[in-house]
């Protein structure tokens, strides 16, 4: 049986999406376990995935077309900086000498004071 993080979703190794959401977020991100620190994204190591990051979730604009407009998304909630840097020295650590990507998917990546 598959445990379950609040507000999250994944899939399963028997193919299934598992998923359980509520009412409240998640604030405290870096209660999230890191998907790296974990070990669940060393096998797309592989030279043909670039690694991808998020340092935070959620996006301050009200945006009609968008889902993340949303009053009950649009508040920022960010990975501490140690968890963020952590996951970076990770990839580094793994990730083929080849490969010279690193994907940000942050929704406003750049825009925040701590964003380099």
């Amino acid at each position: 049986m598959a445990s379950f993080i609040d507000n999250c979703l994944f899939l399963g190794l028997n193919g299934k999406l598992h998923y359980h959401f509520t009412e409240n977020r998640i604030t405290n991100l870096d209660e999230i376990p890191s998907p790296y620190a974990t070990r669940l994204m060393d096998r797309f190591f592989d030279d043909r995935l670039s690694p991808m990051l998020q340092t935070n979730r959620g996006c301050s604009f009200a945006c009609k077309f968008c889902v993340d407009g949303w009053d009950g998304v649009n508040k920022i909630n960010s990975f501490s900086l140690e968890r963020v840097y952590s996951d970076i020295d990770y990839i580094v650590t793994h990730v083929s000498k080849k490969m010279h990507d690193l994907e940000i998917s942050d929704l406003n990546f750049g825009m925040y004071p701590r964003d380099p």
